[in-house]
């Protein structure tokens, strides 16, 4: 969400009318101000971006809207969300492409893994759904990023059979790690 959007957002959680402009200028200053000590508490951009975070924002921009001048107060609730959303920054999380379910996926298909954080050490898989044991040869390759794997099967993939994608496990630079996580498609 830009800060301009933010900015609507904070108007509305204070009633001020959207169209007026008499107090942007504040705002946009507490706002700054706000995105600037969550940031400093840990709350990493991706996570900045969460609806969580959002309203956090606003509540913050609130309290800070409610004090007397030299004054800096905020609401209780305010830092365990903000201690929520840190622990949330910490996380090692992964989305898969294809997505999980996928159906008439191509034979041909390298599927991806992309980590929110830069990983250093991985164990990934390919295996039919139906028989575990039966593991696809792939060469798994991580991009400069340090953040997308690429699974690339060594042979075309058998037609119309469901294969999971097994990451046994999966640790980040900064120490978090992913245990087991599994995920589906089916073939075309």
């Amino acid at each position: 969400m830009t800060d301009s959007e933010l900015l609507i957002e904070c108007k509305k959680g204070l009633n001020i009318p959207v169209a007026s402009t008499a107090f942007d200028n504040i705002l946009y200053q507490k706002l700054l101000a706000v995105k600037g000590y969550m940031q400093g508490a840990g709350v990493s951009d991706s996570v900045m971006e969460s609806d969580l975070a959002i309203a956090v924002i606003v509540l913050a921009v609130g309290d800070l809207w409610n004090v007397n001048s030299g004054e800096t107060k905020f609401s209780p609730i305010l830092t365990n969300l903000l201690t929520q959303l840190s622990i949330s920054s910490n996380l090692l999380s992964v989305t898969f492409s294809p997505v999980d379910g996928a159906t008439d996926v191509s034979v041909s298909i390298e599927p991806t893994l992309t980590f929110n954080k830069r990983i250093t050490d991985y164990e990934v898989s390919i295996v039919e759904y139906g028989d575990p044991d039966n593991v696809i040869s792939t060469t798994l390759t991580l991009d400069v990023t340090g953040k997308v794997i690429t699974v690339s099967p060594d042979s075309v993939l058998d037609s119309a059979t469901k294969y999971a994608i097994v990451i046994t496990s999966a640790i980040a630079y900064n120490g978090p790690a992913l245990n087991r996580t599994v995920t589906s498609f089916t073939t075309i």
